[in-house]
This record gives C-alpha cells, sequence and structure tokens, in this order.
C-alpha cells in the first residue's frame, strides 16, 4: 500500500490547507480531481456548491475535476457501478460537507467503502474532510439528527476504511468547534458529555482532527503528519494530542 488517506476537519477550501491539498495531488501524480457530490446531495444548491469545489480546485491548484455523480436513494445498479468504477480509477479524491448520513444511506448500496481502499492500495489519495471524514471510521456520529433533530445519540455505521488501511478507529472531525458559545458543540456538535456517553460502545479509537487542520495517513512513507491551525487527538485508552508540524510513525 503506498497511497494517502488525508482527513480535514474543516476549512478544506481555506487558503491553510492548500498546500495539503497540493501535497496529496502531486504524490499521487493525479492529472485530475474526483469530486463525490453525495454528500450534499439532498440541497437544493448542488450546482452552486459543485461548482465552487470545482473552482477552488482549479483556482487554487491548477487542477481540473470530474464530478462522480450519485445523489439518489433509487440510483440504479448501472449508476453506483458507474460511480464506484470513477472513484477507482481516481488517483485523487475528494469528498466534503454535506451530510454523513445522507451519504451512508446511498453509498451503503454500493462498494464505495472497498473503492476508496483501492485508491490507496494503488498509490493514489483519498481526502475526506467535515461530513465526508465522518464516514471513513467504523463508527458515524449522524451529527444533524443529533444536534439539530434532537434524537437521543447513537452511532450508524460508517464504510470502515480506516480498518481496511491497518487502522481501525472512529473519525470525529469539527473537534474543537466553539460555535455554540455558551454550550458545547466540540467533538462535531456533539460535545464532550454525549461523546463520553458514547464511547463505551466503541471496540475501537477516536481520531479526533481540529478545524482547519488534517492529518495525512501516508502509507509509503509509514508516517502520520498534521497540518493546519490545530491538533490531531488519538484517543483510546490513553490520549495523545499531535501538534501541527509534528506526527509520529504509523506502526
Amino acid at each position: 500500500m503506498n497511497g494517502r488517506i488525508i482527513i480535514m476537519g474543516s476549512g478544506e477550501l481555506a487558503p491553510g490547507l492548500v498546500a495539503t491539498h497540493r501535497h496529496g495531488i502531486e504524490a499521487a501524480g493525479a492529472a485530475e480531481v474526483v469530486i463525490l457530490n453525495t454528500p450534499f446531495g439532498f440541497q437544493e444548491n448542488v450546482p452552486q456548491l459543485t461548482e465552487r469545489l470545482v473552482d477552488f480546485f482549479g483556482t487554487s491548484l491548477t487542477i481540473p475535476s470530474r464530478i462522480a455523480e450519485l445523489t439518489r436513494r433509487d440510483a440504479s445498479t448501472v449508476e453506483r457501478e458507474i460511480f464506484t468504477a470513477a472513484i477507482r480509477k481516481a488517483r485523487y479524491v475528494f469528498a466534503g460537507p454535506g451530510s454523513p448520513s445522507y451519504a451512508l444511506d446511498i453509498w451503503s448500496e454500493a462498494d464505495v467503502g472497498p473503492a476508496l481502499t483501492s485508491v490507496v492500495r494503488a498509490g493514489g489519495t483519498v481526502t475526506f474532510a467535515s461530513a465526508a471524514a465522518l464516514t471513513l471510521g467504523r463508527r458515524t456520529i449522524p451529527v444533524y439528527e443529533i444536534y439539530k433533530v434532537g434524537k437521543a445519540p447513537h452511532w450508524l455505521d460508517g464504510l470502515d476504511v480506516m480498518s481496511d488501511v491497518g487502522l481501525p478507529c472512529v473519525v470525529v472531525p469539527h473537534w474543537n468547534n466553539a460555535e455554540g458559545g455558551n454550550h458545547d458543540t466540540s467533538r462535531c456538535y456533539l460535545g464532550e458529555r454525549r461523546l463520553s456517553l458514547l464511547e463505551p460502545e466503541l471496540e475501537v479509537g477516536i481520531l479526533g482532527v481540529d478545524e482547519h487542520t488534517a492529518a495525512v495517513f501516508d502509507f509509503h512513507t509509514g508516517r502520520c503528519e498534521v497540518f493546519g491551525r490545530g491538533t490531531v487527538t488519538l484517543r483510546g485508552e490513553s490520549q495523545h494530542v499531535l501538534e501541527s508540524g509534528t506526527g509520529l510513525d504509523l506502526e
């Protein structure tokens, strides 16, 4: 396995993480970016969001983009196969904003997890940010349902790509979110109290990625490196915090 997984806690289109995208693109030898539009496929502004992503990669990184389209629950078998084939052929795959539960609902009908793993095994780069990043682990926080709708805290099954590459965990972006002001919205809006209640249900540890921060797992070099404004937290039986500009061996 010679590729890499880049997990961004947020700020995937901000200037501070452009260099991280560039590293992933160049290391993979990618000639284009394949953008997965599923996470935001339920929104009315899909064309605008798509255009914004295409413009970002074209302007900030001077690389063209191709959209891998899968936004409907009733997509045909052929449409799902075309979608996963586009992933498998890609050298640089990106997905970001939207709803993790919506993405998982649609991706569960296609072999998206194995397709992403195949990109990494072939030396490509998978970059998932924000909502999409939540889907990479063994379990996923259904953030909208808990924070906005008021459902009891619970886990969804994730794609478990991290286990496929030998790093079983649950991925939590927006780890240091502070938008709540007078209430705790860290841990991807779940808050520390509610995350602590759910943690005993996990059989793996947690990878927490701060906002405007990237954790780069490079299987060619055997290293995890942290870039951006914040930190990356490895939390299990003990807790280890990696500052920006530092890293550790994957083994």
